[in-house]
């Protein structure tokens, strides 16, 4: 099966990479507040014992401040520039998937249980049962017919019941 992505929305784009550059900014910012303040912590330290070393008069932020502002800026600007930067890249996909054509993928549904196909490859002569039959094939009800009753016997025939017995 071949198919073709013609063009990504943008709405459903800005919403999954929002969140997603929200989460992995604020990751790297409690990532990166941890490195800074180590790093600023040995060089304050390493300062004093250099002669003729830089002076840094600066006293370094407590780490607990940049953990607590790190993050929470690293979420909020990696994800409005990263969501504006991936919105630039989708309308430009859209716009030159328009004129030459999209990705094609060419995807293929592979039965449960099925070996791996070697270097991505399909197989050839694999008859393995697929997993998944599909049901028949229905079309409307068939029409009930009422049940077949035999017609009453014409009055006067020799079909009588026994208990109305000829008199006589």
């Amino acid at each position: 099966m071949r198919y073709e992505i013609k063009s990504i929305g943008m709405w459903p784009f800005i919403k999954v990479s929002f969140f997603f550059n929200l989460v992995v900014g604020f990751i790297f910012g409690l990532l990166y507040a941890l490195f800074a303040g180590f790093i600023m912590t040995i060089m304050s330290r390493f300062s004093e014992f250099q002669p003729g070393g830089f002076d840094f008069d600066l006293e370094p932020l407590p780490i607990g401040i940049m953990l607590v502002v790190l993050p929470i800026l690293f979420a909020i600007m990696g994800a409005v520039f990263y969501t504006i930067i991936g919105v630039v890249l989708v309308f430009i996909y859209n716009l030159i998937a328009r004129l030459v054509g999209g990705y094609e993928l060419d995807l293929q549904l592979v039965a449960a249980g099925a070996p791996p196909m070697p270097g991505g490859q399909p197989l050839t002569g694999y008859t393995g049962a697929p997993s998944y039959v599909p049901p028949p094939a229905t079309g409307p009800p068939p029409q009930s017919t009422p049940p077949q009753v035999p017609p009453p016997p014409p009055p006067g025939s020799d079909d009588q019941r026994p208990d109305e017995g000829r008199k006589g």
